[in-house]
């Protein structure tokens, strides 16, 4: 969960043009499936270009992240085939936390008492007030969070870390890396998601022949 930063009104931050174009080729790159349901409403240019600048994020620590926009939202978001599909990442944007906290100001992600999960929140209204008040780009905030939980899905429990994009708070300096796509997974941190989502696909892979074994 991401906490809320530390606004400084004096602090501005230069209008960077969008996020980077992320290559469609894995490039040997382990593959996520994340499932998208704009509860919130978000437009569908603002979400392409988080979707675009988490995947950036992602992309730098070893794993590449398909898309599928299932459902609510501006525009025509046509229910894609593979939105329920087993072994898959649930990300809801929703317009805030019904009782909001201190570690939970711009997303949550929902893991059992093991550190595994795979449904998760991100806020889109605290996002939007942070881009009116420092001018940070929309789509730059919305796809950090959205990279933020992913994060916490992938790495379990006691993710938050003194630097980088799992930081529990981000303050200025951060933003700062963010837009310019240098808040990043550690080392350590991109390992070790690569090493779940690897072990996930192989428990979903014997489960399926387990199930085909069964008929």
């Amino acid at each position: 969960m991401l906490q809320m930063f530390t606004l400084l009104l004096l602090l501005t931050f230069p209008f960077l043009s969008g996020a980077a174009d992320v290559q469609t080729r894995a490039n040997g790159n382990s593959q996520v499936v994340v499932s998208v349901y704009n509860d919130a409403k978000m437009s569908m240019r603002d979400l392409a270009g988080a979707e675009s600048w988490a995947s950036n994020i992602l992309w730098q620590a070893g794993l590449n992240l398909v898309w599928r926009n299932c459902g609510h939202g501006a525009g025509h978001i046509t229910r894609h085939v593979d939105c329920d599909s087993p072994g898959r990442i649930a990300l809801r944007i929703i317009p805030g936390p019904a009782h909001p906290t201190q570690d939970s100001i711009f997303g949550v992600a929902f893991l059992a008492s093991d550190g595994t999960g795979k449904y998760g929140d991100v806020f889109y209204q605290p996002a939007v007030q942070l881009h009116k008040e420092l001018g940070v780009r929309l789509a730059d905030v919305m796809g950090g969070v959205v990279a933020h939980e992913i994060g916490h899905l992938l790495l379990g429990s006691h993710a938050h870390a003194s630097a980088g994009i799992m930081r529990a708070q981000w303050h200025g300096e951060d933003l700062h890396k963010l837009v310019k796509g240098e808040l990043l997974f550690t080392a350590e941190q991109a390992a070790q998601m690569r090493t779940t989502v690897a072990r996930n696909q192989q428990t979903l892979e014997t489960q399926l022949e387990l199930n085909q074994g069964s008929y």
